[in-house]
C-alpha cells in the first residue's frame, strides 16, 4: 500500500468532539482542538435510488445523533435532496452551494469556500459513472483551531473499465499537493 493511501486512510478516523478534552502535547505544547466529522454516501441517486423517504427519515436524525461539526455527503445529485438536507440539520450550518457531482459539505465553522473539480472525462467508464460528474470537492473550513482544508470526493466503482479509480486517485493526489499550507482532511465514497 502506497505511503498516501496510508495518509487518506489515516486522515478518515473518527476525531473527538469539541469541547473534549485533548491530552497535552509532549513537552507542554497546547493542545491541539479537535472536531467531529461524518462522511456518508446517502444514495440519492435520481431514478434509481429506492427507499428514500424511509431512509432520510432516519438519516436527518441520526446525523443530529452524532453531533458532527463537519458533514462530508456523496450522491446528493438533486436541489431538492440537497434543500432537505439543509432543513433536517437546522440553523447554525454553512453548506457549499449547489450540487456538483453529487458532493457536498457542511460545516457549523461556516466556510470561507468551496471549489468542485470534476475528473476528467474517461469514455471507458459505464454511463451511470459518466453522469454522476465525479471529482472532488473542497472547502476551506474556520475552526476554532485555524483554517482546515475538508475535501470529499467519490471515485469510480469497482465495476469501471481500464483503471478508471486509479487515474482518479492520481488526480485527486496531485491536486491536493499543490496546496500545503493548510491542514487537510479528506473524506469520501473511494469505492474500494
Amino acid at each position: 500500500m502506497s505511503p498516501r493511501v496510508l495518509l487518506l486512510l489515516a486522515c478518515l478516523l473518527p476525531l473527538p468532539a469539541c469541547g473534549e478534552p485533548a491530552a497535552e502535547g509532549v513537552r507542554g505544547e497546547r493542545p491541539a482542538t479537535t472536531f467531529r466529522v461524518a462522511c456518508l454516501n446517502v444514495w440519492a441517486v435520481p431514478l434509481a435510488s429506492r427507499d428514500l423517504e424511509l431512509r432520510f427519515g432516519r438519516l436527518i436524525p441520526a446525523l443530529r445523533a452524532l453531533a458532527p461539526d463537519v458533514v462530508c455527503l456523496q450522491e446528493v445529485f438533486l436541489e431538492s435532496t440537497r434543500r432537505r438536507l439543509v432543513d433536517g440539520l437546522g440553523d447554525g450550518w454553512t453548506f457549499t452551494p449547489g450540487t456538483a457531482g453529487g458532493l457536498l459539505i457542511a460545516s457549523r465553522f461556516g466556510i470561507e469556500s468551496s471549489t468542485y473539480t470534476p475528473f476528467p472525462t474517461d469514455g471507458r467508464l459505464r454511463l451511470a459513472e459518466r453522469l454522476a460528474r465525479k471529482g472532488f470537492l473542497e472547502a476551506v473550513v474556520p475552526t476554532p483551531a485555524g483554517r482546515v482544508r475538508v475535501v470529499t470526493t467519490h471515485l469510480a466503482a469497482e465495476f469501471s473499465e481500464g483503471g478508471a479509480r486509479r487515474r482518479q486517485q492520481d488526480e485527486l493526489f496531485a491536486a491536493l499537493d499543490t496546496r500545503s499550507d493548510l491542514p487537510l482532511l479528506l473524506a469520501g465514497d473511494l469505492n474500494t
